[in-house]
C-alpha cells in the first residue's frame, strides 16, 4: 500500500500550479502620485500610473509661475554661454599668457634673492 501512495503529487502539484502573484500585496504597489505632470492646458495632473485629476486654480498659477523662472533661468544661462562662447577663445590665451608672466616673476624674485643682497 505504501508504494502506491500518491499524496505527495497533490501538494507538488499545487505547488507547481500556483500563480506567482498569489501573494501579491495591493497596498505595496499603491502610487503616491510624487511624478504627476501639470498640463496647463487642461489644467489636468497625470502621473505616470495613469491616474488623473483636475488641479486647483492655485497649483495652476504656481505651475505657471515655476515655468516661467524656469524660463527666465534658462534664457540667462544661454545668453551667459553664448558669452563664454565668443571671448573664450580671445580670454584664454591671456589668461595663459598671464599666468606665465606670473610664473616668470616669481622665478626672477628667487634668483635675484641670494645670500650675496643680505646686508649683514
Amino acid at each position: 500500500m505504501a508504494w502506491n501512495d500518491d499524496s505527495w503529487r497533490d501538494s507538488y502539484d499545487d505547488w507547481k500550479l500556483a500563480s506567482p502573484y498569489d501573494d501579491y500585496d495591493e497596498d505595496e504597489d499603491r502610487c503616491d502620485h510624487t511624478d504627476a505632470d501639470l498640463d496647463i492646458l487642461d489644467y489636468r495632473y497625470r502621473c505616470s500610473c495613469g491616474h488623473s485629476w483636475q488641479a486647483t486654480a492655485v497649483q495652476v498659477e504656481a505651475e505657471i509661475e515655476r515655468q516661467r523662472e524656469y524660463s527666465e533661468w534658462e534664457e540667462r544661462e544661454n545668453r551667459r554661454q553664448r558669452w563664454r562662447d565668443l571671448f573664450s577663445p580671445i580670454l584664454y590665451p591671456l589668461s595663459l599668457a598671464h599666468w606665465r608672466l606670473h610664473k616668470l616673476k616669481l622665478r626672477w624674485r628667487k634668483s635675484s634673492a641670494n645670500d650675496d643682497d643680505i646686508p649683514f
